[in-house]
């Protein structure tokens, strides 16, 4: 991830420039881990970087499509997992953001490029209950998994950061 980033150090490694991209991803390959997972903060020189690297080491890339990078763009090189489907739109100066025809075409990219699109519908569902766009009836916390129950508590710190957050 970039920075600031989502999560902290202990779970995610903070890359700042092409070198720590690539100094990334050959550790990815020297700890024995089976893929790179790029996060929303990474600038578009990291990320760049970071996919050459993968290729050259032949490291796969899933995960999250930074904001700085439109989603043909991390698809086109190389990266074989979206972690959200909302990634597929995630750029704030993608001119298509909201376009159902770029949605389209992005959908037949990946059909094509055989990548893997998480739908993600716990987190989506339990975002929409939290802000009010479900019925109080619905209750997200009974189709969770211990661990999604754990972040999606009203103390967790990934609720409060995603409250307090304009974006």
């Amino acid at each position: 991830d970039g920075y600031p980033p989502i999560w902290a150090p202990d779970i995610s490694w903070l890359v700042g420039d092409e070198d720590g991209a690539r100094h990334a991803a050959r550790q990815i390959v020297e700890r024995g881990y089976d893929y790179a997972k790029p996060y929303t903060k990474l600038d578009a020189r990291s990320y760049h970087a970071l996919a050459a690297e993968c290729r050259a080491l032949g490291v796969e890339m899933t995960g999250h499509i930074p904001k700085a990078i439109r989603a043909e763009e991390a698809l086109a090189l190389g990266q074989r997992g979206v972690a959200h489907t909302f990634e597929l739109f995630a750029n704030p100066d993608d001119p298509e953001r909201h376009s159902l025809d770029a949605f389209a075409r992005r959908a037949r990219m990946c059909a094509n490029l055989d990548v893997t699109v998480q739908s993600t519908l716990l987190v989506a569902f339990t975002f929409e209950y939290d802000v009010g766009l479900r019925p109080d009836g619905c209750d997200p916390e009974a189709f969770m998994d211990p661990v999604m129950r754990f972040l999606m508590n009203e103390q967790s710190m990934f609720i409060q950061s995603w409250r307090n957050s304009p974006e």
